[in-house]
Protein backbone atom coordinates (compact mmCIF):
# COMPACT_ATOMS: atom_id res chain seq x y z
CA UNK A 1 0.00 0.00 0.00
CA UNK A 2 1.45 3.60 -1.16
CA UNK A 3 1.12 6.39 0.95
CA UNK A 4 -1.44 7.68 -1.68
CA UNK A 5 -3.99 4.57 -0.55
CA UNK A 6 -3.22 5.24 2.98
CA UNK A 7 -4.36 8.75 2.67
CA UNK A 8 -7.18 7.49 0.68
CA UNK A 9 -8.37 4.82 3.15
CA UNK A 10 -8.47 7.42 5.77
CA UNK A 11 -11.62 9.50 4.37
CA UNK A 12 -13.30 6.30 3.18
CA UNK A 13 -12.95 4.97 6.73
CA UNK A 14 -14.66 8.16 8.35
CA UNK A 15 -17.57 8.23 5.54
CA UNK A 16 -18.57 4.88 6.60
CA UNK A 17 -18.54 5.01 9.96
CA UNK A 18 -20.34 8.93 10.07
CA UNK A 19 -23.32 6.66 7.39
CA UNK A 20 -23.65 4.23 9.85
CA UNK A 21 -24.10 7.21 12.40
CA UNK A 22 -26.61 8.79 10.06
CA UNK A 23 -28.07 5.34 9.57
CA UNK A 24 -28.67 4.79 13.56
CA UNK A 25 -29.95 8.53 13.77
CA UNK A 26 -32.54 7.90 10.93
CA UNK A 27 -33.44 4.53 12.81
CA UNK A 28 -33.62 6.55 16.46
CA UNK A 29 -35.85 9.47 14.56
CA UNK A 30 -38.27 6.62 13.00
CA UNK A 31 -38.88 4.86 15.93
CA UNK A 32 -39.95 7.44 18.08
CA UNK A 33 -42.51 8.63 15.08
CA UNK A 34 -43.59 5.89 15.35
CA UNK A 35 -43.79 5.79 19.16
CA UNK A 36 -45.76 9.19 18.80
CA UNK A 37 -48.22 8.02 16.09
CA UNK A 38 -49.02 5.05 17.96
CA UNK A 39 -49.62 6.72 20.80
CA UNK A 40 -51.83 9.24 19.54
CA UNK A 41 -54.09 6.02 18.35
CA UNK A 42 -53.58 4.58 21.84
CA UNK A 43 -51.25 1.55 20.92
CA UNK A 44 -49.62 1.45 24.21
CA UNK A 45 -47.68 -1.73 23.32
CA UNK A 46 -47.01 -0.29 19.84
CA UNK A 47 -45.30 2.86 21.44
CA UNK A 48 -43.35 0.55 23.79
CA UNK A 49 -41.78 -1.41 21.33
CA UNK A 50 -41.08 1.54 19.07
CA UNK A 51 -39.60 3.61 22.16
CA UNK A 52 -37.56 0.19 23.08
CA UNK A 53 -36.16 -0.29 19.49
CA UNK A 54 -35.20 3.71 19.84
CA UNK A 55 -33.48 3.01 23.10
CA UNK A 56 -31.83 -0.02 21.33
CA UNK A 57 -30.73 1.89 18.39
CA UNK A 58 -28.35 4.16 20.56
CA UNK A 59 -30.56 7.14 21.37
CA UNK A 60 -28.75 9.75 23.21
CA UNK A 61 -29.73 12.87 24.26
CA UNK A 62 -33.20 14.56 24.19
CA UNK A 63 -34.41 11.34 22.08
CA UNK A 64 -33.03 9.17 24.49
CA UNK A 65 -35.23 11.05 27.12
CA UNK A 66 -38.30 10.86 24.79
CA UNK A 67 -38.12 6.90 24.79
CA UNK A 68 -37.36 6.26 28.28
CA UNK A 69 -40.54 8.94 29.14
CA UNK A 70 -42.36 7.35 26.44
CA UNK A 71 -41.59 3.79 27.52
CA UNK A 72 -42.60 4.38 31.46
CA UNK A 73 -46.00 6.35 30.95
CA UNK A 74 -46.92 4.03 28.59
CA UNK A 75 -45.89 1.04 31.29
CA UNK A 76 -48.00 2.96 33.20
CA UNK A 77 -51.04 3.32 31.56
CA UNK A 78 -50.92 -0.47 31.06
CA UNK A 79 -51.12 -0.24 34.90
CA UNK A 80 -47.52 -2.23 34.57
CA UNK A 81 -45.75 -0.29 37.70
CA UNK A 82 -43.11 -2.49 37.66
CA UNK A 83 -42.11 -2.37 33.85
CA UNK A 84 -42.41 1.47 33.97
CA UNK A 85 -40.28 1.57 36.75
CA UNK A 86 -36.79 0.41 35.44
CA UNK A 87 -37.70 3.42 32.54
CA UNK A 88 -38.49 5.89 34.84
CA UNK A 89 -35.65 5.47 37.49
CA UNK A 90 -33.45 5.41 34.59
CA UNK A 91 -35.01 8.55 33.30
CA UNK A 92 -34.83 10.20 36.74
CA UNK A 93 -30.91 9.47 36.73
CA UNK A 94 -29.91 10.44 33.22
CA UNK A 95 -32.22 13.84 32.96
CA UNK A 96 -33.29 14.78 36.33
CA UNK A 97 -33.54 18.81 35.52
CA UNK A 98 -35.74 17.79 32.15
CA UNK A 99 -39.33 18.51 32.10
CA UNK A 100 -40.04 14.80 31.01
CA UNK A 101 -38.37 13.74 34.75
CA UNK A 102 -40.57 16.42 36.24
CA UNK A 103 -43.55 15.03 35.01
CA UNK A 104 -42.79 11.43 36.55
CA UNK A 105 -41.58 13.15 39.77
CA UNK A 106 -44.99 15.07 40.00
CA UNK A 107 -46.89 12.17 39.29
CA UNK A 108 -45.59 10.18 41.67
CA UNK A 109 -45.68 12.60 44.38
CA UNK A 110 -50.01 12.39 42.88
CA UNK A 111 -49.94 9.10 43.46
CA UNK A 112 -48.53 8.82 46.29
CA UNK A 113 -51.01 11.40 47.98
CA UNK A 114 -53.31 10.03 51.17
CA UNK A 115 -55.88 7.45 49.72
CA UNK A 116 -53.74 6.77 46.78
CA UNK A 117 -51.01 4.13 46.54
CA UNK A 118 -47.64 5.08 45.47
CA UNK A 119 -46.41 3.65 42.20
CA UNK A 120 -42.97 2.89 43.90
CA UNK A 121 -44.74 0.91 46.67
CA UNK A 122 -46.74 -0.80 44.33
CA UNK A 123 -43.48 -1.68 42.26
CA UNK A 124 -41.58 -2.98 45.07
CA UNK A 125 -44.21 -5.61 46.08
CA UNK A 126 -44.25 -6.75 42.87
CA UNK A 127 -40.61 -6.69 42.58
CA UNK A 128 -40.43 -9.53 45.69
CA UNK A 129 -41.60 -11.62 43.05
CA UNK A 130 -38.75 -13.02 40.60
CA UNK A 131 -38.59 -10.13 37.57
CA UNK A 132 -38.81 -10.75 34.08
CA UNK A 133 -38.12 -7.34 33.34
CA UNK A 134 -35.57 -6.37 30.79
CA UNK A 135 -32.56 -4.46 31.19
CA UNK A 136 -32.92 -0.59 29.54
CA UNK A 137 -30.74 -0.59 26.99
CA UNK A 138 -27.93 2.30 27.63
CA UNK A 139 -26.98 4.92 25.35
CA UNK A 140 -23.68 3.20 24.93
CA UNK A 141 -24.91 0.17 24.22
CA UNK A 142 -25.65 -0.29 20.39
CA UNK A 143 -28.08 -2.33 17.79
CA UNK A 144 -26.29 -5.16 16.66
Amino acid sequence: MTGDESDDAKPRAKAEVAERVADRQLDVDASLASARALSKVGDRRGEIAAAVKALSAGATGYARAEALKRACDAHEVLGEFDRAQQYCDVLLAEFPSSAAARAVVDRRRVNAAPGKRAIDTEARQRSSAPSKAKEVPSSTERAQ
